[in-house]
């Protein structure tokens, strides 16, 4: 069997369910800015992350080629070094022959 509401019961329970659903509707919205609010505070700590990798990844570039730098040097005077050994060799060999010139010349 139905009972029947009346019109002020039908007003009064529209009205609390209203404002039922406007506080539940409130705890959501605010939970969801809160989360949107701690989405935005990780996206930005991600992407200044990125930024100081990216600072990084330039100075760990810059280093490298700064290194390869100084190895091409090291290895542009290794040369320079095996050259003015060879000739070194070459004088004291010159000069060996020379004092053994200067040797069978003499009386």
């Amino acid at each position: 069997r139905q009972r029947k509401i009346s019109t002020d019961d039908y007003a009064r329970l529209t009205l609390q369910n209203h404002k039922e659903l406007e506080a539940l509707s409130s705890g959501y919205r605010a939970q969801l800015d809160a989360a949107n609010q701690a989405l935005e505070e990780e996206s930005n700590k991600a992407k200044d992350f990125a930024d100081k990798l990216e600072r990084e990844s330039e100075c760990h570039k810059k280093a490298n080629s700064d290194l390869q730098e100084v190895i091409a040097g090291r290895a542009a005077l290794m040369e320079s070094i095996k050259y003015g050994q060879n000739q070194v060799r070459a004088l004291q060999s010159l000069m060996g022959d020379l004092q053994a010139q200067l040797d069978a010349a003499a009386p």
